[in-house]
């Protein structure tokens, strides 16, 4: 007896297949946006900074022309690794050192660098996470517990020039980006913020009013690069002080400062004074 074989509908079974084409396709199609292209493309392999351009640039400085307390010093790290581990992937952070010693306030930035990314940043399909916290260790902790040894020895010095450090620092970093780029750009100031140079002096007498200031030659002559920039200061409690230990005093000098950075064009960030870090 012959037997009956159950007819396949041939379209049936060219429909399924392209759809199962379809389908593959647009897996692979997701799997590529996602995967398809290398995490640093744009990336200085070198450097970990984005070729094109930051997205974020931090500038630290720290005010050199005092000694720093056991207790500071332990706090001031603290506060410092904290930030730079909050620097943003790719992005660059640069440390200052306030130095009466430099006629501009500042020399060389003590460290300058871009974040390669930790351990807990890579990427679990295209990243090994011990190679990743390893080139963080070299090239962005080991630099930046150098660069901290020179501003915790810090002794004593004779001149305060924060108004030529901020000057310095800012227009060598800042104005060096492109033209309207778009990048969030950080100023962070640890220190007492007693300016003390033949200029400005907040130890000679009332603390200067700044539209007064303002008037003068050594206003012009120190035009820091501030347009756009976040600023935030960390304020130094220094064990020696004396003329500014009033709450008045100390009032005094913050306004003197909050008119200088927003006439220069600068934004106060929501933690603008804080006392409490250092």
């Amino acid at each position: 007896m012959a037997r009956f074989r159950k007819r396949v509908d041939k379209t049936a079974v060219t429909l399924i297949a392209g759809l199962s084409v379809v389908a593959v396709l647009a897996v692979g199609f997701v799997i590529w946006l996602g995967f398809g292209k290398d995490i640093y493309t744009g990336v200085n392999i070198n450097t970990f900074c984005r070729e094109e351009g930051h997205r974020s640039v931090t500038v630290v400085l720290i005010d050199a022309t005092d000694p720093f307390t056991p207790e500071q010093k332990e706090r001031l790290i603290g506060e410092l690794k904290r930030l730079r581990d909050n620097i943003p992937r790719f992005d660059r952070i640069v440390l200052y050192a306030i130095d009466s010693s430099n006629p501009e306030g500042a020399g060389q930035p003590l460290v300058s660098a871009c974040n390669p990314g930790q351990a807990s940043d890579a990427d679990a399909f295209r990243e090994n996470a011990r190679i990743v916290a390893d080139k963080y260790a070299k090239l962005f902790d080991a630099p930046f517990q150098t660069a901290l040894e020179p501003v915790l020895a810090s002794a004593s010095q004779d001149r305060s020039p924060i108004l030529e450090a901020i000057e310095h620092a800012t227009v060598h970093t800042f104005d060096s980006l492109p033209e309207r780029a778009n990048v969030d750009k950080h100023l962070i100031i640890i220190s007492d913020m007693l300016q003390n140079t033949s200029d400005l002096s907040f130890y000679k007498g009332a603390i200067p009013k700044f539209p007064v200031f303002k008037s003068t030659d050594a206003y012009t002559m120190h035009r820091p690069a501030l347009e756009g920039v976040e600023v935030t200061v960390w304020e130094i409690n220094r064990a020696n002080r004396s003329r500014a230990e009033s709450a008045i005093r100390r009032t005094e000098v913050a306004r003197f400062w909050v008119d200088y950075f927003t006439a220069e064009g600068a934004t106060l960030s929501p933690t603008y004074w804080d006392a409490t870090k250092i």
